[in-house]
């Protein structure tokens, strides 16, 4: 296969969130399957999981780090998705964070640009200064990129930087003026930005408005603390926020549907209220 999805699981804490970000690919009949690049560190009965849903997984020593001043906790792990890029076997990845949901097919990106993105928060008046792009989905052509990308070239970080929010840019310096690499919003929606969205672009989940341009919420981006299988009280969240989370638990419930031996694991995700 040319193409594939693929997605970082580098701790237990996101196995909820891959397995359902793979059912969530293919309730949408996608053509190309998910790859997901395990740290080979984690528990046994996590590639067991995987594997009796048919889920590709690759083994991986996921300790991908350039200098930084704070490389433990998220700053080591996000680091981490660099190793997509070296995929060669692939001719065009496309990269998704493990908190993403997919809502509509998104398997026209494998004809997008290498280095094709969102721009997640630019268009909102508070994060105005947001210019680059959120690596929390990326089109990749690795076979073009790994040469560079684990040449140990990597630039000076700051404190306050994580490590992929500083390599990725300094990688396409030139993505804010290739406007051919910005993607519409609707492929990678943050969560947290979801009801302005949809207030002042008209956004929607479902294909009501077909007919209008970048209308189609097509991928939601749980970025950010509040994960949809670690949220209590999810069912009282409010506005397109409250659905986007009711929707992952949806086909969290779909995928255990028949799945005796998952939902002794992952049920009590399914049932929060």
């Amino acid at each position: 296969m040319a193409f594939t999805y693929a997605t970082i699981l580098s701790s237990e804490r996101y196995l909820a969130g891959v397995l359902v970000l793979d059912h969530s690919l293919k309730r949408v009949k996608s053509k190309a399957a998910l790859l997901v690049l395990a740290a080979a560190a984690l528990p046994e009965h996590v590639f067991r999981t995987l594997a009796d849903l048919h889920i590709e997984t690759r083994k991986l020593d996921l300790v991908c780090e350039p200098p930084h001043p704070r490389p433990a906790g998220r700053y080591g792990s996000n680091c981490n998705k660099l190793q997509a890029f070296g995929l060669t076997h692939y001719r065009k990845v496309v990269y998704l964070d493990a908190d993403m949901l997919v809502c509509h097919n998104i398997d026209d990106l494998f004809a997008r640009d290498h280095g094709s993105a969102v721009n997640a928060g630019g268009l909102l008046s508070q994060v105005h200064h947001w210019i680059d792009y959120d690596s929390g989905l990326l089109v990749l052509e690795p076979a073009d990129a790994a040469r560079e990308a684990f040449s140990g070239k990597t630039p000076p970080l700051s404190a306050g930087d994580a490590p992929e929010g500083a390599f990725l840019p300094w990688y396409f310096p030139e993505w804010y003026e290739r406007k051919n690499l910005h993607l519409d919003l609707g492929y990678n929606l943050c969560v947290g930005h979801l009801d302005r969205y949809c207030q002042l672009y008209d956004y929607r989940f479902t294909e009501d408005n077909a007919g209008r341009d970048g209308a189609t919420i097509k991928a939601v981006h749980f970025k950010g603390n509040v994960k949809p299988w670690e949220a209590t009280g999810y069912q009282d969240f409010t506005g397109q926020y409250g659905k986007a989370f009711r929707l992952w638990h949806a086909c969290l419930s779909e995928l255990l549907e028949g799945q005796s031996s998952l939902n002794r694991s992952y049920g009590r995700y399914a049932l929060r209220t």
